[in-house]
């Protein structure tokens, strides 16, 4: 009788440490490298339209401000990864009232120093002339630099 408590202990203690040691090892993998060390960095394109703010490796908010928008400045934490010095952004869209907008579509940057060039798609909203509500048309954005802000 002994003899199988102190197996079932040991059994017990073993699966315990099995459990802990992948729970461990997976943590581990989920974690990005953040070689970079974009973790608390904000990046502006030249225009001032666009802000990326790196919340993490796994994460960044990206905020759009437009001069003529009522709405100020709108802000979304979108999820990303990087594959050597390259950077994707998840795409990311809404819906509205007046259709869907594409906030960020098919984004890669490279990673340069203190830059980061950029191709992505994303939403124009044009009111026309007499029109009540805007349209949306995709905007295909080539070579955007964005510049580390000190």
């Amino acid at each position: 009788m002994k003899r199988t408590a102190v197996l079932r202990t040991l059994c017990l203690g073993a699966l315990f440490s099995t459990l802990l040691f992948s729970a461990c090892r997976e943590s581990k993998k989920a974690t990005s490298e953040d070689k970079h060390h974009l973790q608390g960095t904000e990046w502006s394109d030249t225009t001032g339209i666009f802000t990326l703010h790196f919340n993490s490796p796994e994460e960044v908010e990206v905020s759009l401000t437009r001069a003529d928008s009522p709405m100020g400045t709108l802000k979304y934490d979108i999820p990303c990864h990087f594959s050597g010095d390259s950077i994707y952004i998840d795409d990311y869209s809404k819906r509205t009232p007046f259709g869907k907008v594409t906030i960020l579509r098919n984004f890669r940057g490279i990673v340069r120093g203190t830059s980061i060039s950029a191709n992505f798609v994303t939403t124009d909203a044009e009111v026309a002339p007499g029109a009540t509500f805007p349209t949306f048309t995709d905007l295909p954005l080539q070579e955007v630099i964005f510049n580390k802000k000190k």
